[in-house]
């Protein structure tokens, strides 16, 4: 009888944990993270360009330049360097949370810092990947940015 009730309570907790969102799932075949991980953490690490703006703690945040202008990226640019959207923002340390904002575009707030767009690498795959930093494609150039708001690359 005591086995039973254990199970029970088990699936009791694991329903009640479920029904609270304490979990959310990360992507397809991926695996199970905190929901606390549903707030996008801003912090900067240091590179080789310096201290640059990242988002959770490891993906590099870029903005698209033409020339002196930060531009837009869409369609054919947006599928290799997706707006980087999130809908809860933390500044971490050195990050200055009145430069944080998002506006709205597409089906979720697409984030700024200091007015500018902030995108991701698509095929980004390493901690820190600086790499992409200063690639010229689709009439402009990538750069990352620093806690000032200024671009660098």
């Amino acid at each position: 009888m005591q086995a039973i009730r254990v199970k029970s309570t088990a699936l009791a907790v694991l329903s009640a944990i479920a029904a609270l969102g304490v979990f959310a799932a990360a992507g397809a075949g991926a695996h199970l993270r905190p929901a606390s991980s549903r707030h996008t953490v801003l912090s900067l690490e240091k590179t080789k360009y310096g201290k640059v703006l990242v988002a959770n703690g490891d993906e590099v945040l870029f903005v698209f330049t033409k020339g002196n202008t930060v531009s837009t990226c869409t369609g054919a640019c947006a599928s290799i360097w997706p707006p980087f959207e999130a809908s809860h923002l933390v500044a971490g340390a050195g990050v200055n949370a009145k430069m944080l904002h998002t506006v709205a575009r597409g089906k979720s707030p697409q984030v700024t810092y200091e007015g500018h767009l902030l995108y991701l690498y698509a095929d980004g795959k390493a901690s820190y990947d600086v790499a992409y930093i200063g690639v010229s494609q689709f009439g402009g150039t990538w750069k990352a940015i620093t806690a000032s708001g200024t671009s660098v690359g």
